[in-house]
């Protein structure tokens, strides 16, 4: 363009135009006017077209009462649930409210096996009575009885040996014989001595040799007799004393050990039915939850399969009348745009008829013509059955959509 001028392109197709004015582009609205002037003719040819378009679909529109009725439907069915399969699922609904519920017997039930589990292993008086008198006998076994502890501290005080007085007896006891040897030997040394009328001073010295000899021998055999009952009573003694030990600590260990068997049997006792009854609730309980879960899942699943059921039944019945209005839509939408379609078609024939009788006027008659030198004028296709279709509205004839060019 020229210096100081310029145009930008619009949307639409039309241009813009701007010239340069105190060094700014001020926009010409006698350019940019006469711009839009060029593309008027045309937008009044659309505006012809889309009033004729809609002339022609409101003919079809008043045929669709005509053709289909105006009762037409394809039907309907009830959407929804119906009462029957409401009330089943209200049921169901209650029903699962109650599932998983212990009954009163089953509480009762739980309540004696926890009542059970929590008193099991508790000692009985006559277990409590069987351990003391088991304990008080381990605690006693070992003491000795008052006559064998007398009998012990008898034999321990013996084991010196004789006491003076059985010293003495014993020992009179072996110089009885001697004495009544010495006495006697001195009454017949005095005898004959007297008789002879001289005395025998070696024969009496002889005879208290043998006495004294006697005596030393009376003494040394009590000394040997009581070494002798000193080790008997010794080994007596310390039989006695073994045996009693022995047997204070057989009767201590049977004590005991009948004690520990009582103690440990009791207490085996408590411990299984403390375990018993502990598993026995255990069981019952984890049981009666399973139970009720079971219970829960099942009657939940009765409830959701009458809801799903219900819903998919009813997703059906809506898409049953979906396709029925669809099929009913359809079924209007073809007439109304059939019409236009009809009338379009029409048009198109007509038209192609008035250009070949043109074709043939220019051409002479064609084989035909009339003799009017300038040939016959066509006459338009008009008063044939396209003019006032059957069951046409009023006012929605063709002839009136087609504005007379049929």
């Amino acid at each position: 363009m020229a210096d100081g001028k310029k145009k930008v392109k619009n949307k639409d197709g039309s241009y813009t135009y701007y010239t340069k004015s105190g060094g700014k582009w001020v926009k010409d609205n006698t350019a940019s006017s006469s711009s839009k002037n060029k593309t008027s003719g045309g937008s009044k040819d659309t505006d012809k077209r889309i009033k004729d378009l809609d002339k022609m679909i409101e003919a079809g529109k008043g045929q669709v009462d005509n053709i289909l009725g105006k009762d037409f439907s394809l039907g309907r069915v009830d959407e929804g649930p119906s009462s029957d399969q409401t009330a089943a699922i209200e049921a169901a609904g209650k029903d699962y409210l109650n599932a998983g519920i212990n009954t009163s017997g089953q509480n009762t039930a739980l309540q004696h096996l926890a009542d059970l589990a929590a008193t099991a292993g508790t000692r009985s008086a006559d277990s409590t009575d069987l351990l003391n008198r088991s304990r008080s006998l381990a605690d006693t076994a070992s003491t000795l009885p008052a006559d064998v502890q007398f009998a012990l501290e008898k034999m321990k005080a013996g084991l010196g040996g004789l006491n003076s007085e059985e010293n003495t007896a014993l020992y009179e006891s072996l110089l009885g014989d001697t004495n009544r040897a010495f006495q006697g030997a001195q009454r017949d040394i005095a005898g004959s001595g007297a008789a002879a009328g001289v005395s025998n001073p070696s024969l009496l010295r002889a005879a208290a040799d043998d006495y004294m000899r006697s005596k030393l021998e009376g003494a040394q055999k009590v000394l040997v007799a009581n070494a002798d009952i000193q080790d008997s009573r010794l080994k007596t003694y310390g039989d006695y004393a073994s045996s009693t030990n022995t047997n204070a600590f057989v009767r201590s260990k049977d004590a005991l050990d009948l004690y520990g068997k009582n103690l440990t049997g009791i207490e085996t006792n408590e411990f299984n039915q403390k375990l018993a009854s502990g598993q026995a609730f255990n069981s019952a309980t984890e049981a009666n939850v399973n139970n009720n879960r079971a219970d829960q899942i099942s009657r939940l699943g009765l409830w959701g399969g009458l809801v799903d059921k219900g819903r998919a039944d009813n997703l059906a019945r809506v898409t049953t009348n979906m396709n029925s209005l669809a099929g009913e839509i359809a079924a209007k939408t073809g007439i109304v745009l059939g019409i236009p379609q009809y009338i379009m078609g029409d048009r198109a024939s007509s038209e192609a008829n008035r250009i070949a009788e043109k074709a043939v006027d220019k051409s002479g008659g064609g084989g035909g013509g009339s003799s009017g030198g300038g040939g016959s004028k066509s006459t338009p296709v008009a008063g044939d059955s396209f003019d006032k279709p059957s069951g046409f509205a009023a006012g929605n004839t063709v002839s009136a959509v087609n504005n007379g060019r049929i």
